[in-house]
């Protein structure tokens, strides 16, 4: 689970949620969590497609 928070400031905090708590694994500006999410959705694009040629391979 990924959780974004802004401190005060204004830099994004991008960490996980670890078994034993919280463990801030990267810090960046908006414009490096914008570029974040970016990769995000493309990665998210690829998932997908690639589901749908495992479902439906001959189509």
């Amino acid at each position: 689970m990924v959780i974004l928070t802004e401190c005060l400031e204004g830099f994004y905090h991008v960490g996980t949620i670890m078994e034993h708590g919280w463990k801030a694994d990267l810090s960046a500006t908006l414009k490096g969590y914008k570029k974040i999410i970016n990769q995000n959705r493309w990665i998210s694009v690829f998932v997908f497609a690639m589901r749908s040629l495992i479902k439906y391979p001959y189509v």
